[in-house]
């Protein structure tokens, strides 16, 4: 959804911009930016491990969940409420 937005509003940036408005070329530039930091910051996709398997052998995949942005702060807040319970007690 966002990324459609950013796209809107590159293009009329760049249109509108074009045609003399600075306010929109402004825009179109913000808009661009905003996109190129959003590809810079993804997570790389890529090989993690490579072998050669001989007869008889096995691979077993696992997927690893990450905790989100909430689950490490909820952590966080969880540690840092039994630390401060153990204290007092």
């Amino acid at each position: 959804m966002l990324t459609v937005i950013l796209r809107r509003l590159l293009t009329r940036g760049v249109r509108k911009g074009a045609r003399g408005s600075s306010g929109w070329a402004a825009t179109g530039a913000a808009a661009a930016a905003l996109m190129a930091m959003r590809r810079l910051g993804s997570r790389p996709t890529g090989t993690v491990y490579e072998t050669s398997l001989k007869p008889g052998h096995s691979v077993t995949i696992t997927a690893v969940e990450v905790p989100s942005r909430r689950d490490k702060k909820r952590a966080r807040k969880a540690a840092k409420r039994a630390a401060k319970k153990s204290a007092a007690a």
